[in-house]
């Protein structure tokens, strides 16, 4: 028996203390203290000793069978893929050959509509509470998702709901009601997913999208996965019935199972997926094979330029991010097929990336290039992320950045020249850091069974078979310098693919941006940034200018009335140095004082500055222009006013319809 040591009084160590005697009978009053000593709180023996009457633990042994992936073609083609794996629960789902680059003939957003209509009601399932009790019963969840050709439904249970769940599964994917009710809330839920994504300061699902639709323009790969507005009402039952009738046949379907025994899962699927019929070949959907057959073109890159002139939503609270601009440039990369995929896997992990402010410990990559070379040099970055997306034709390599807009060209700059780095000189500790992170990566995923799962399903729906994960350990480990390096040329000799959104209207041409990428040292036309380690790129308020400067000018924001952009027309020193001037003027309305005061720090500058919002005309079509002169080491500048048509504006640059103060 576990016997406890006798208690002290609590009231005798009050007593050696020096307390209030108000305190100690207070004490004493509510019964805290006692001198009796308790009984044990258990009966059970220690922790040290073995637990009586439990069943001896079960543990998992290494087993061949826990390493094969075993693959079934059924009579109607429907493959069938597992891995018996350890353990009590099992994860069972079907991939579709599926998704938004098939939707060419199709409204685009049915991708986007399927995934909301999924695990609804069914002809077995009278209503989506329904599926969700019988799943319940075994302690079951589901998800469904969709990329851009592949539409997953999975669920995980105990192994003993095996049945039960291929049931599911059967009926959700071939014999869904969809009732105008539930097409309805699907919409309904779009239009709020679609508000969500405008109101959130994350911009990666948008810029996905549009990075894709400037890489594969019209085709395939670059219709986008979020449904737009104007094809939410479009979408209807009879479509998205012709969709399914068309996709989601036998021969384009994979069923696949971890932790579960192979010959039960095959029978299952035998009796759920081929034994009944789908629910369009009983209600007879009509569908002309001409008009809605499955598009099979091969992804064509083209490469492309997309901006989006927008406000980009804030963080909330005392984050003290400011507003963003982001901008993603893309490379055509290649397929998950191809011979090179190990290799430009590899140099995504070299690259990495992540957030100036996002958590993390070791492992999280604070060696990768855009850490050590972009984050941590400029301050104005928060953020850069090489990605690397990987298709059945062809692959998508590009590098999401974010800025303040002042900064935006200087991030291009940047990003450009991080680009054309990659085919420079890389060190053994890099390499061999991008290797063994990427190994780590892919063997901690392939310890859950969910990402198990996914990996059997997507290799057998793309090859029919699957490769084991130490196949791909051996090919990272043979990766090389000269391997990184001609992916990298691979890469740099694509056209550039350019997305943007925020304030974007310092952004470079695509021109500029290809003719940087084709420079030996990254740089863009024109370009007289000085971007260094510990000096922002902007230029100072006391860098010395050319001895004459003349014609500048600012367009005014129309709401607040202070300066938004400087463009200069012969020189662009003095653009930069007003850019940097305009994150002072957030902070202060009175643009002349606060100047005034900037100016008094700096030398060989006068002290008068006549710019300020009450000095600006308001007439329609009116811009406030600067020049700026040298004389005898002394800079003056005067603020005039006048119209657009008397004064030469850039075909660059738009002129407000109208300025206020």
């Amino acid at each position: 028996m576990l016997i406890r040591l006798p208690q002290i009084p609590l009231s005798s160590v009050l007593k050696k203390r020096p307390v209030q005697t108000d305190n100690l009978t207070l004490w004493q009053t509510c019964n805290f203290t006692t001198g009796v000593r308790k009984p044990t709180v258990t009966s059970l023996p220690p922790l040290t000793e073995p637990v009586p009457n439990l069943p001896k633990p079960i543990y998992s042994t290494a087993k061949e069978e826990h390493q094969t992936t075993q693959v079934t073609v059924l009579s109607n083609g429907l493959r069938v893929a597992s891995e018996n794996r350890f353990g009590q629960f099992c994860t069972i789902g079907v991939l579709i050959d599926s998704g938004p680059r098939y939707e060419v003939i199709y409204p685009t957003g049915i991708s986007h509509f399927l995934e909301k209509l999924a695990f609804s009601s069914t002809k077995h399932f009278g209503s989506k509470d329904e599926i969700m009790l019988a799943l319940e019963k075994h302690g079951g969840i589901c998800d469904c998702q969709a990329s851009r050709d592949t539409f997953i439904y999975a669920a995980s249970a105990e192994c003993h709901g095996l049945d039960t769940v291929t049931n599911i599964l059967g009926e959700i994917v071939l014999r869904p009601k969809i009732t105008e009710e539930e097409i309805l809330a699907a919409r309904q839920t779009v239009r709020f997913e679609i508000e969500t994504l405008l109101t959130r300061p994350e911009q990666e699902p948008i810029l996905m999208d549009m990075i894709h639709a400037a890489a594969y323009r019209d085709n395939t790969l670059g219709f986008p996965k979020i449904c737009s507005e104007e094809n939410i009402e479009k979408i209807d039952r009879n479509i998205l019935l012709t969709y399914l009738k068309n996709h989601y046949v036998p021969s384009r379907m994979v069923v696949a199972g971890v932790g579960v025994n192979h010959q039960d899962l095959v029978k299952a699927v035998e009796k759920y997926f081929i034994t009944q019929k789908p629910i369009w070949e009983e209600q007879n959907v009509a569908s002309n094979k001409n008009e809605y057959s499955v598009d099979k073109s091969i992804a064509q890159y083209t490469g492309g330029y997309i901006l989006e002139e927008c406000t980009v939503p804030v963080y909330a609270g005392p984050s003290g991010l400011p507003e963003l601009s982001h901008v993603v440039i893309g490379l055509e990369g290649c397929s998950h097929q191809d011979p090179d995929f190990v290799a430009m896997c590899v140099l995504n992990m070299m690259m990495g990336g992540g957030g100036s402010f996002s958590a993390g410990g070791p492992g999280k990559g604070m060696y990768t290039r855009l850490y050590t070379n972009v984050l941590n040099r400029y301050h104005w970055l928060y953020s850069a992320t090489a990605y690397n997306h990987a298709y059945n034709d062809t692959g998508l390599f590009c590098i999401h950045a974010s800025s303040t807009p002042t900064h935006i060209r200087e991030l291009v700059e940047v990003i450009v020249h991080e680009m054309v780095l990659m085919c420079s000189n890389i060190s053994n500790s890099e390499l061999e850091r991008a290797k063994k992170q990427l190994q780590s990566m892919l063997l901690m995923n392939l310890e859950q069974r969910p990402v198990v799962f996914e990996d059997i399903g997507r290799q057998v729906l793309a090859t029919g078979t699957r490769k084991r994960p130490e196949y791909f350990i051996q090919a990272i480990e043979a990766i090389s310098k000269t391997d990184i390096h001609r992916v990298a040329r691979r890469l740099l000799k694509s056209a550039p693919s350019v997305a943007a959104r925020g304030e974007v209207r310092s952004v470079p041409s695509i021109a500029d941006i290809q003719a940087g990428l084709l420079d030996a040292q990254g740089r863009l036309p024109g370009s007289q940034s000085r971007l260094s380690l510990f000096r922002p790129a902007s230029l100072p308020l006391v860098e010395p200018l050319p001895t004459e400067i003349a014609s500048y000018f600012i367009p005014l924001n129309e709401t607040l009335g202070s300066l938004r952009t400087a463009t200069s027309l012969q020189n662009t020193q003095l653009s930069i140095i007003l850019e940097r001037f305009y994150d002072i003027r957030k902070k202060y309305y009175d643009l002349k004082n606060h100047y005034y005061k900037v100016i008094q720090k700096t030398e060989d500058m006068t002290q008068e500055c006549s710019i300020s919002p009450n000095t600006i005309s308001t007439s329609t079509n009116s811009v406030a222009s600067m020049d700026i002169r040298r004389q005898n080491n002394r800079y003056s500048f005067v603020s005039n006013c006048m119209t657009s048509e008397e004064f030469r504006v850039p075909t660059s640059c738009k002129v407000p319809k109208s300025v206020r103060k």
